[in-house]
């Protein structure tokens, strides 16, 4: 039986409704379709197939919020510092430019998203006769010979549209599959499709065949999407930086520094996860020695003071980063 919790999915179906359309990494093109199976939930997701990462994108740069381990909004707080460091030094108007700064498509420099990340096998299959080849012995699905059809073998998250969450919610809390959409062996496939271009976007989700998948993706040998999100967030100091090379021009460190570094170690080499790192507070221990030199504090902020700026929407000097097109396209892996 599925881990899936109706429960819990139609309480969240009720909540999707009242919000707007937010390598490992896969999303739909303009015009695209992929055949995908959604794997059954982890335990750490809490009955959901799906979970939510709080996404702040600075300048192109995607920033995992804090929020999703459980602290504050760092970047929020960080962002309230550096406009009460504007007005203090008279420079409100300066500080808005940063704020509301946009290019292209009118998407932001700096706006916070909604990730939703979804485990799931993706297929290439090949089809002759409208009919899915290479996949049956004796007259029946074999799992063994689906996983040829897996692509690149393994578990792929799938970053989510709003439009397209709803889709697949529609999909499965309709009729009386959904106890089973997700289970291993009675489960269903599903035929998600991007069409249209800017508004006129649209996501679609069908219902497609039932068959049985390979075990080695459930149970013990399941991808926890959890974990994943988690092995992204980035030390405190590390996201301040990348702030104060918004605001101030700073330069940032040649690698980003994440406070899970064991945890990703573990990810790479699908090893059991023994994480040994502690959470690093605001203004707490310096995890590494290596950084770039920053100007000192200011007495009333405790922020870094921002130096002399240009009358301009960017600090003079601050690194140039090309901009991503969609506010989904630059996962960090």
């Amino acid at each position: 039986m599925s881990n899936l919790d109706l429960g819990a999915l139609k309480e969240a179906e009720e909540d999707l409704k009242s919000r707007g359309g937010g390598g490992l990494f896969i999303r739909l093109a303009q015009d695209e379709t992929k055949d995908i199976r959604i794997l059954d939930p982890t335990p750490s997701m809490n009955g959901l197939y799906y979970i939510e990462v709080p996404i702040w994108w600075i300048d192109g740069k995607p920033i995992t919020s804090p929020e999703f381990i459980g602290e504050s909004d760092l970047v929020q707080d960080v962002i309230n510092d550096y406009e009460s460091v504007f007005a203090k030094d008279g420079a409100e108007d300066q500080f808005k430019k940063l704020r509301n700064a946009s290019k292209g498509q009118g998407m932001k420099l700096l706006q916070k998203t909604t990730g939703f990340w979804i485990p799931v096998l993706e297929f290439d299959w090949v089809v002759k006769n409208n009919q899915i080849d290479g996949i049956t012995s004796d007259g029946k699905v074999d799992p063994i010979l689906v996983k040829k059809f897996i692509k690149d073998g393994k578990v792929k998250i799938l970053d989510a549209k709003m439009s397209l969450l709803k889709g697949i919610n529609r999909q499965l809390t309709a009729g009386r599959v959904g106890s089973i959409f997700l289970d291993q062996d009675e489960g269903f496939n599903l035929l998600i499709q991007r069409a249209g271009t800017g508004r006129d976007t649209t996501y679609t989700a069908q219902k497609e065949e039932q068959m049985p998948m390979p075990a080695e993706f459930y149970g013990t040998g399941a991808l926890d999407v959890v974990e994943i999100a988690k092995s992204t967030v980035y030390t405190n100091e590390y996201i301040e930086d990348v702030l104060a090379n918004y605001f101030e021009g700073t330069q940032l460190p040649n690698e980003p520094v994440y406070r899970f570094p064991e945890l990703r170690d573990a990810l790479k080499n699908d090893e059991p996860v023994e994480e040994k790192t502690t959470r690093r507070r605001r203004g707490g221990e310096k995890e590494s020695e290596e950084r770039s030199e920053k100007t000192e504090p200011t007495e009333a902020t405790g922020r870094r003071s921002r130096g002399a700026k240009e009358e301009e929407a960017k600090p003079a000097g601050r690194r140039k980063r090309d901009l991503v097109k969609d506010a989904t396209d630059a996962r960090d892996e």
